[in-house]
């Protein structure tokens, strides 16, 4: 091996530790960067690896999945986690600009070229919700609130209650019922 080979070598490979790939093999929360232990290259087990996340977005990755390292001058007491994917989980069949959120159970938010598709075992929304727009359900709709006093109805309950509603009218009889029933 040529002086000049010698004096190259320990440059080579810092500059090939310096991006790697990995696999997530354990996961710390109780950080505020999360932390993931993660076997890279060759059964080389890392941990305390610190997992940078863009703003706005979080995920707990599941073991097996997969990453992207960054060492710092290639050391890899210098490393953190760029970005973690699961190739097993990611929805396919997108069309080209559309984006999504997923899981390892199959429930997404899919902001589809023809609009926001979400699926889920149960979708909690806390807050209040303004639609501007057509409302369609395949199912029933409940309420809890408002002026049912604590009592839970169904959407169907309060248009059966509507459409046979009468009122006391001025002379102490009563008025007939509403002429265009709800559906």
């Amino acid at each position: 091996m040529s002086v000049f080979n010698k004096l190259l070598k320990p440059i080579k490979r810092q500059l090939r530790q310096m991006i790697s790939r990995g696999v997530v093999t354990g996961v710390d929360e109780s950080k505020k960067w999360r932390e993931l232990q993660i076997i890279a290259l060759d059964d080389e087990t890392l941990d305390k690896i610190e997992h940078a996340e863009p703003y706005g977005f979080s995920s707990s990755p599941i073991d097996d999945a997969e990453t992207i390292l960054l060492s710092s001058g290639g050391r890899r007491a210098h490393t953190i986690a760029i970005c973690v994917g699961d190739r097993r989980y990611r929805l396919a069949g997108m069309a080209r600009g559309e984006v999504a959120l997923y899981d390892d159970q199959g429930q997404y938010i899919h902001i589809k070229r023809a609009g926001i598709e979400i699926s889920g075992t149960k979708v909690d929304i806390i807050g209040d919700v303004t639609v501007t727009g057509k409302i369609t359900a395949s199912d029933d709709i409940t309420s809890t609130g408002g002026d049912v006093k604590d009592k839970t109805r169904s959407m169907q309950e309060m248009v059966t209650e509507h459409n046979v509603h009468v009122h006391v009218d001025s002379v102490g009889g009563t008025t007939a019922p509403p002429t265009v029933p709800m559906t």
